[in-house]
């Protein structure tokens, strides 16, 4: 008898199970046997990147691990909801995120954070930038479109190689580095807003590193592979699951209000549609006047009681004298191509608008976008109005007669300092500049306190005294120190002048 004909099938059936299981694999193996070697193969895949997540939102190392196993506990519970399969770096990325942020804010209600803190180790010179970075990545990661953060969390937070992920999306591996690329520069371009002075590839280099430096413990991996966690994992776990069935929920909710006003929506058109049918050949009767458009303008200042803007024109009609131009709830704003609201508005911004003239009356704005492209540096040198300032390894000289701004205010030549933290706005005609704005540097963490008596506010650990006038926007809107809930997450703008550093702003971030 030839036994080779019966010992082929077994030897390619052992040698399909030597290969690698891919995510999706694993996934379903899972699913369908309730297998712990696949997870457990999961856990050790994905575990450092859960738990950099967690340890870079949660400043407290028990709750990071805490956090950590309670991600897995949910990937248990919910394992089946990962579409497409190979995606599962990119769930748990998400849910790490919004389970650490629930961490956050459960801490705060028990009121003994400050109790459970155990110090994390003290951060080396060189590593100032991934401080100033770790606060706002993941917030500014996760709103990225998914198509980009998934290659981002899978080569530089994973450190998987490009050809590795582009045979798990089945694309080409060119198709990954331009996603890679374009995704870093999204990521940089948002971080920049918070005044970090931050490259794509730089980004890369620190993400890659200090994902390296992330191990996690063998007992944290035990625990979330056999689902054994603490309390506190297990709630945690527990309201993010809820948080699956509240989203399908709103989703209901959402396709059946679309329905009603489509079903509104054709009731109404049809007798308007017979009516203008009736109507053919009258002559149509003008509402209004068409919308005046302006370009190459910038902020001079903000009236946030009245909802005002004042502007200046940086065109040939310079010297032309500011105009007012309110800004009205509906009125669209688009900052770095987003669409924002009144109170994201800063002076300095360079924009174009529609306007509606109004008689006897400030003109009323229909849309504002703003333009250029804005290089981060800090000023080299100062020389009565003429100002040096170093952008990466280039030097810029600027002209007399730029638009200055320190802290959101118009400023003089003579206010800008040396060592001050500035942006430029270049002219993408004339390539020159047209603006410069100098402030300080952003921190973001959890308000604790607000001393009016004092004039300091705390965030975390660190009070910081307050500006005689700042700007505060809570929920997307302008508002007043006293409107800030206590534990809420806020990005604290300080002032331009590093000698004499106070609170200029402060903006509730939205989870």
């Amino acid at each position: 008898m030839d036994t080779t004909a019966i010992t082929l099938p077994y030897l390619a059936d052992a040698a399909v199970a030597e290969l690698p299981r891919t995510d999706g694999q694993l996934l379903d193996i899972f699913l369908c046997r309730k297998d712990q070697d696949a997870f457990a193969e999961l856990v050790h895949r994905h575990g450092a990147m859960v738990l950099g997540v967690c340890r870079r939102v949660l400043d407290d190392a028990h709750a990071a691990e805490d956090c950590f196993q309670a991600v897995f506990l949910v990937l248990m519970r919910k394992a089946d909801t990962i579409l497409p399969r190979e995606m599962v770096g990119n769930w748990l990325y998400g849910v790490a995120y919004r389970t650490a942020l629930e961490a956050c804010k459960q801490a705060i209600r028990r009121k003994n954070l400050e109790k459970k803190k155990q110090a994390m180790p003290a951060p080396e010179p060189r590593d100032a930038l991934w401080q100033e970075l770790q606060p706002l990545l993941d917030q500014e990661l996760n709103r990225l479109p998914d198509k980009y953060r998934f290659v981002i969390v899978a080569c530089d937070l994973e450190c998987r190689p490009r050809r590795e992920v582009a045979a798990m999306l089945d694309v080409p591996e060119g198709t990954v580095a331009s996603r890679l690329s374009r995704g870093r520069d999204l990521l940089a371009k948002r971080l920049r807003r918070y005044a970090l002075t931050v490259s794509p590839g730089l980004l890369a280099m620190l993400l890659a590193r200090h994902a390296e430096e992330v191990v996690v413990p063998p007992h944290l991996i035990q625990a979330a592979t056999v689902g054994v966690t603490g309390t506190q994992a297990k709630v945690l776990a527990d309201t993010v699951t809820r948080g699956f069935w509240l989203a399908k929920m709103k989703l209901a909710v959402a396709v059946a209000l679309i329905v009603a006003i489509l079903c509104v929506g054709v009731a109404t058109l049809v007798p308007i549609a017979f009516a203008e049918r009736e109507n053919v050949g009258k002559p149509a009767i003008v509402t209004g006047e068409k919308p005046v458009h302006l370009r190459d303008c910038v902020i001079q200042s903000i009236d946030w009681t009245n909802r005002v803007v004042r502007l200046v024109s940086l065109g040939e009609s310079s010297a032309a004298p500011p105009i007012d131009v309110r800004i009205d709830e509906d009125t669209v704003v688009l900052i770095d191509g987003e669409k924002r609201g009144f109170a994201d508005l800063q002076p300095g911004m360079s924009i174009n608008l529609d306007l509606h003239r109004q008689k006897g009356d400030i003109d009323r704005a229909m849309r504002i976008e703003t333009v250029g492209a804005w290089s981060p540096g800090y000023v080299s040198a100062v020389d009565g109005d003429s100002i040096t300032v170093r952008v990466g390894d280039k030097t810029v000289n600027v002209k007399p007669g730029v638009s200055l701004f320190i802290d959101g205010k118009k400023a003089k030549p003579g206010d800008i300092k040396v060592k001050m933290r500035v942006e430029l706005q270049v002219s993408p005609k004339k390539n020159t500049v047209q603006v410069i704005k100098a402030m300080g540097p952003k921190i973001t963490g959890v308000l604790k306190s607000i001393d009016s008596k004092q004039g300091t506010l705390a965030v975390g650990t660190d009070a910081h005294r307050l500006a005689d006038e700042l700007h505060v926007v809570h929920d997307g809107k302008h508002a007043k120190l006293v409107d800030l809930p206590m534990g809420s997450r806020v990005a604290v703008q300080l002032s331009a002048d590093r000698a004499d550093s106070r609170v200029v702003g402060v903006t509730t971030l939205r989870e």
